[in-house]
């Protein structure tokens, strides 16, 4: 029985869950080719694009998607998403609206509909919105710190402060909150010993603007390469990038022999997609720290995304070398024979990963994709009623033990079963095979 549109699609969503994201597309134009009508395809190749920053390719299969299936909510979200990123506020606004009238409980749209508002300086209309996102979804600190920073511009001082606070008790790990609480204390409340006892904390949290602002206001900032660095990687992990790509840059011309500012630096690059840079980057690092096992990984990472598999299996083999316990590298290796079509290599490192961590059930589950690959039917069955017994609500393991099942006849029920809860599990390719095989 040949691959189906679904089976591909679903293949392209493995590759794009492990960032291989040409490979994915690939998957997903194959899959449109069999079936034209596959609107999943269309959705899942769309979040791809955006994973990519191709933002109107996106918004091109969106609307394709759309087109097929009007009333699923997600894919009115992803659009917004991609129209918010080319700062089409109005039209991703227009988007997460028709997805609230479809899906009035879902908490998504009603904070990303006030990012939008709060981009346009509608901060009333915002807070709104960012009231409602809370009402479905109390425990959301990141929504009350957005909300804050709202009633801040509606220079509702009390309120936001309230809402920083609430995002603090909600998770007081999370270093934006005491800056954000550190601003009012400084200013409005002109409170300088708390407001510097918080950017201490956000310090201590690696939220590192909090350092300028204590430089500014509460003392002498020092500036040394590590510190750019912690800088850096804060302003990555707010996506700041080009903010991130300055400090790691100083780093080195500080301290050209900061094998962390290269490091970093790398990591930064596979984020901006500059995977060559990236290696080269990760290859300074390995010249100036050999025993740095994080540095082969990622490198042999960007190398896999480059579809370099052996280069990527050369530098997994050095990694495993300084690390024989780290069941991450053991997947990875695995993965790249995969894409070599190294099935039966690929089962031996998935098994050594699955003994070093035999609770992961994303392991078991590569490991029956595999099997699967090799025609051990029976072999990838176990491995999935495996993985769901780990994580009961993998939805993409039923979604796959359904489609082994669906090979036999004399199965055909329990696909039906596996596809009924891979649907409920919110996978969505799962309730239009149902459809079509289930009836």
């Amino acid at each position: 029985m040949g691959q189906s549109s679904d089976d591909y699609s679903n293949m392209g969503v493995e590759k794009m869950n492990r960032k291989d994201y040409k490979a994915a597309i690939t998957d997903f134009n194959t899959a449109l080719e069999i079936d034209p009508k596959n609107s999943s395809a269309y959705n899942n190749r769309g979040v791809t694009k955006l994973q990519m920053k191709d933002y109107i390719g996106a918004i091109i299969d969106f609307n394709k998607a759309i087109q097929l299936s009007p009333k699923d909510t997600n894919i009115y979200i992803n659009r917004g998403l991609a129209k918010r990123d080319v700062h089409d506020f109005n039209g991703a606004i227009v988007d997460f609206d028709k997805a609230i009238s479809l899906d009035s409980k879902n908490p998504e749209p009603f904070y990303h509909r006030a990012y939008c508002k709060d981009q346009l300086h509608n901060y009333a209309e915002a807070v709104q919105d960012y009231d409602k996102a809370i009402e479905l979804d109390p425990n959301d600190y990141s929504t009350f710190i957005s909300r804050a920073a709202s009633k801040f511009n509606l220079k509702d001082i009390k309120g936001a402060l309230s809402d920083y606070d609430a995002a603090i008790k909600l998770n007081p790990k999370d270093g934006e909150a005491y800056y954000g609480r550190a601003i009012i204390e400084l200013g409005s409340q002109n409170n300088k010993t708390k407001g510097c006892e918080d950017l201490d904390k956000a310090i201590k949290l690696g939220y590192h603007k909090a350092n300028e602002m204590k430089g500014k206001y509460c003392g002498i900032l020092s500036e040394n390469s590590d510190d750019l660095v912690d800088a850096g990687v804060d302003k990555m992990d707010r996506q700041d990038y080009q903010g991130a790509m300055v400090d790691f840059n100083k780093a080195i011309s500080k301290d050209p022999k900061n094998f962390n500012a290269y490091y970093n630096r790398g990591n930064l690059k596979v984020r901006m997609n500059d995977l060559r840079g990236a290696i080269a980057d990760f290859t300074k690092t390995i010249q100036l720290n050999p025993s740095d096992t994080s540095a082969y990984a990622n490198r042999g990472s960007a190398k896999a995304d480059l579809r370099d598999f052996q280069g990527a299996i050369v530098d997994f083999n050095k990694a495993i070398e300084l690390d024989p316990n780290n069941s991450d590298l053991f997947y990875n290796r695995g993965s790249a024979k995969e894409d070599l079509r190294d099935i039966k290599g690929a089962i031996l490192d998935f098994d050594r990963a699955i003994e070093l961590n035999p609770q992961d059930s994303k392991l078991y589950y590569s490991r029956a994709v595999a099997k699967v690959g090799s025609k051990n039917f029976e072999g990838a069955l176990t491995d999935f009623d495996k993985a769901i017994e780990i994580k009961p609500d993998y939805g993409m393991a039923y979604y796959s033990r359904g489609m082994v099942n669906l090979t036999s006849k004399e199965t055909k029920d329990k696909c039906c079963e596996d596809l009924k809860k891979a649907s409920k599990l919110g996978y969505k390719e799962a309730n239009e095979l149902r459809k079509k095989y289930c009836r």
